[in-house]
């Protein structure tokens, strides 16, 4: 039929022209791939590499405290979380993950986990999850002129220095508190009562000229 040859756990199977290797049996904590058995010629393994990256924000101590893509009228006092969860869909183990997180220019990091997580020991089925705390900087609501502005969060995943995905969140702002006066000319600044003589005054000295 053939010879079998063992060798550090594996064995080598040879049958005519045609050889197979098949892996050695699991021991505690290894995930091994999903394999098909091919009677005599051993066995078919089929390993996936799968990732999901998350990212997810809120206000904290708000009375919502449920984690969204998107906030809203979001406050210069206010504390923004986000959220990042990883999880390692497919059954490879990992030793070498990391997220790094590029925060908008409008906005500060005050707390939380690092822009940057590195982690190993990552197996099939495992999750890993960072938050993220930050605020927008004061710059953004020195202006007396009315707007409503969004921001995007963005978080990488790379796996053995490989990039394996990123997702997004938003937070929106404005200053609608701000109370912006209209545009008008001097004489609505001053009282009505003044600024009816004047424009009285005026109307005597153009029929004198008259």
């Amino acid at each position: 039929m053939g010879n079998i040859l063992a060798f550090g756990g594996f064995a080598l199977i040879a049958y005519s022209s045609f050889s197979f290797l098949n892996f050695k049996a699991p021991v505690d904590g290894d995930v091994l791939a999903t394999c098909d058995s091919e009677g005599a010629y051993g066995e078919t393994c089929i390993s996936e590499e799968s990732y999901d990256v998350e990212k997810k924000v809120r206000i904290k101590g708000s009375s919502d405290a449920s984690w969204k893509d998107k906030v809203t009228n979001v406050k210069e006092t206010d504390t923004v979380e986000f959220r990042i969860q990883v999880e390692n869909t497919g059954d490879e183990e990992t030793d070498d993950a990391q997220t790094d997180d590029t925060l908008p220019s409008e906005m500060t990091k005050t707390g939380g986990a690092g822009l940057t997580e590195n982690w190993g020991d990552f197996g099939a089925g495992d999750t890993k999850e960072f938050i993220i705390e930050s605020k927008l900087k004061a710059s953004e609501f020195t202006t007396t002129v009315k707007f409503e502005k969004c921001v995007v969060n963005k978080v990488d995943l790379e796996v053995d220095g490989d990039f394996k995905g990123s997702d997004t969140a938003t937070v929106c702002y404005n200053n609608a508190d701000v109370e912006v006066l209209p545009k008008t000319g001097p004489l609505a600044a001053l009282p009505l009562g003044i600024s009816g003589a004047v424009m009285a005054a005026l109307g005597g000295l153009l029929k004198r000229k008259k």
